[in-house]
């Protein structure tokens, strides 16, 4: 592969968007309440998905080092009301026999309103959110995003499984502005408790590209199709340090794709409910 074709198999891999385990349900908090999280995740690939699916590893000894800063907000406006910031702050290394670049910033910043519509006999939400880049890609490389806005409906379901446990299964259609694809989102978490404190959380995030998009060139880069397709699963345990806070810790692995990053990710998160 040419250098130019390796600089943007490093634009491609920081635009791809490491699984966000801050991301809340579909339960709103009441009323003046709220809850925040700090997550910082760590995602290393040397290997990509091809456009069949099949994983194979970057030209030239390439790697890619990504450490993430995660800032999430929620705060209730009403008894079935919220609001969502979503800020993530990057420091990304692409590396290979004949390219070295490093970026250090702001990526791309997530704002959502959410809405409660029934709690029985299924809790049933709504929520409409906005992606906004909060770089410049001319000054950005590896670029943390593809640099657009994008604007996300999501339907959300969930309920309690006996004492400490919960399911949470939720539907998004994303519309990404320019000349990326549009995705359909699929989520699911199932937790349950285990002691006074512990819990365990298995998740699934799927991403579909729906093959709307337009050919893209960035610079002298080579002509590409900006569609892909990812599928992860994890899982996470959860403690309870008091009642007001939680820590987790997982992982996330990539277990199928096309056009973007393999391998996974691990994550530390630190919840605090007010």
């Amino acid at each position: 592969m040419k250098p130019r074709g390796i600089l943007f198999l490093a634009i491609l891999l920081a635009a791809l968007e490491v699984p966000a385990p801050s991301d809340a349900s579909v339960w709103v908090p009441a009323k003046k309440k709220g809850q925040a999280a700090f997550t910082f995740t760590y995602y290393e690939t040397k290997e990509l998905f091809d456009s069949r699916g099949t994983t194979y590893k970057m030209a030239s000894n390439g790697v890619f080092v990504k450490h993430e800063v995660n800032a999430y907000l929620e705060y209730g406006l009403g008894s079935n009301f919220s609001v969502c910031l979503n800020l993530f702050a990057v420091t990304q290394q692409f590396k290979s026999d004949t390219v070295a670049q490093t970026y250090s910033g702001a990526g791309d910043q997530e704002m959502c309103l959410k809405y409660l519509i029934l709690a029985s006999p299924v809790n049933f939400g709504v929520q409409a959110g906005v992606k906004v880049p909060a770089y410049d890609l001319a000054f950005a490389d590896p670029a943390p995003g593809n640099g657009q806005f994008d604007y996300e409906l999501r339907l959300m379901l969930g309920n309690p499984i006996l004492s400490s446990g919960f399911w949470d299964l939720e539907a998004a259609y994303r519309y990404r502005d320019g000349y990326p694809a549009d995705e359909v989102r699929i989520d699911a978490t199932v937790g349950a408790g285990f002691f006074a404190r512990f819990k365990v959380l298995l998740q699934f995030n799927g991403i579909s590209g729906m093959r709307n998009g337009q050919v893209y060139s960035r610079g002298n880069n080579p002509t590409i199709d900006p569609e892909y397709d990812l599928y992860k699963g994890g899982v996470s345990f959860v403690y309870d340090v008091s009642q007001k806070s939680s820590l987790q810790i997982g992982g996330i692995r990539h277990f199928s794709g096309t056009n973007t990053g393999a391998r996974g990710s691990f994550f530390l998160s630190l919840w605090r409910r007010f």
